[in-house]
């Protein structure tokens, strides 16, 4: 990973050492599998994706979102 000058190993151990602690977590806070697409509203590509990108699509879906809402309570 010579972005973050760090070596293609140490990084997938790192990875892995954190994916293990937060799938913990999740099971012991929450009772739940933290990779469970149904858990989550959006999930977004940040690796192929601007800033820019993302926020569009989020601003988007939120104004999706409040007008669907708004329309149901009239």
């Amino acid at each position: 990973m010579s972005e973050y000058d760090v070596a293609s190993s140490e990084a997938a151990a790192l990875i892995h050492s954190i994916d293990k602690k937060r799938a913990q977590y999740h099971r012991k806070r929450y009772q739940a599998d933290w990779v469970d697409p149904v858990l989550y509203h959006m999930v977004l590509n940040t690796g192929i994706m601007s800033t820019s990108e993302i926020c569009r699509i989020i601003t988007d879906v939120a104004r999706r979102i409040i007008v669907a809402e708004t329309e149901r309570h009239e």
